[in-house]
């Protein structure tokens, strides 16, 4: 990482604090930086022993500049999601992809946010899979996985059967326990189910003898946003991605607070550039 930004410069700032430097950003795990208090986030108030504030201001204090920012074309609002949800849905199917190429893939999708797996949807798609199936109960998202190339498979909300057939890679985004039984049974032998969803409380039961069985993994944690920021945006320059194709809504910066509160999958706010 080098220093890319200076006065006047459209930058892109991942959600996650980051130095760059430290082993696990050099290893690309730069949601785990060493160099500030696990979980130091925009936006997630006090998670990271300080509040970092968020980004809907006039200024954002960004400490550790060179690392965090990376520079795109003036106007590239369509790349805002590229700081947090595109590259949550990107990290459940690209290293599954480059290890089987054109494998078809299961997305279980539904939580929120609920763009995440529709982004995973759209890069497994710009990464050569051969068939990917969305699942959702939301008749408007369904048409977005229809248009950007997915086969939709529409479901009652909550109800989920055993397992929908066999595929290698398969994801749950539907932060629902028996949606996770779903994804996990759906995966084939040998095959990769990676989780986006948070199951908050004491535990999730596991299918683990089935697991086990099969020789399933298991993938789940934080994304780590900014290293994957280029490759999506090598993917966005060769025009295999385009990221506003998930955007459901979009908001001036003077509506930010009445956008925030009725939003449906993926929101964008734009304002004009500050006067420097």
């Amino acid at each position: 990482m080098s220093p890319v930004s200076i006065v006047g410069d459209t930058v892109i700032c991942p959600f996650q604090i980051n130095c760059g430097a430290c082993d696990f950003c050099k290893r690309g795990l730069t949601g785990s930086c060493e160099s500030v208090k696990a979980g130091s986030s925009y936006g997630l108030g006090p998670l990271g022993g300080i509040t970092w504030g968020g980004t809907l201001s006039d200024y954002a204090l960004v400490p550790y500049a060179d690392a965090m920012l990376v520079k795109v074309d003036a106007g590239s609002e369509r790349l805002a999601s590229l700081a947090d949800n595109v590259p949550d849905g990107r990290r459940t199917v690209a290293a599954h992809l480059a290890a089987r190429p054109g494998a078809p893939v299961l997305i279980l999708g539904g939580a929120g946010p609920s763009s995440i797996p529709l982004y995973a949807a759209a890069i497994a798609i710009a990464l050569g899979s051969s068939q990917v199936d969305y699942v959702d109960f939301d008749a408007k998202r369904l048409e977005i996985a229809k248009s950007i190339g997915a086969n939709p498979v529409e479901i009652k909300q909550g109800e989920y059967p055993k397992r929908f057939g066999k595929w290698p890679i398969t994801v749950d985004s539907c932060n629902n326990v028996d949606g996770l039984h779903c994804a996990i049974r759906s995966t084939e032998p040998g095959g990769v189910c990676t989780s986006t969803s948070i199951y908050f409380g004491a535990g999730v039961p596991m299918p683990l003898l089935e697991m086990y069985t099969r020789g399933v993994t298991f993938v789940t944690g934080r994304v780590h946003a900014r290293a994957a920021i280029e490759p999506i945006l090598a993917l966005v320059q060769a025009g295999k991605f385009a990221p506003e194709q998930v955007t459901s809504e979009t908001a001036d910066w003077d509506d930010a607070i009445d956008a925030l509160c009725s939003y449906t999958t993926k929101l964008i706010i734009t304002r004009a550039p500050l006067a420097l």
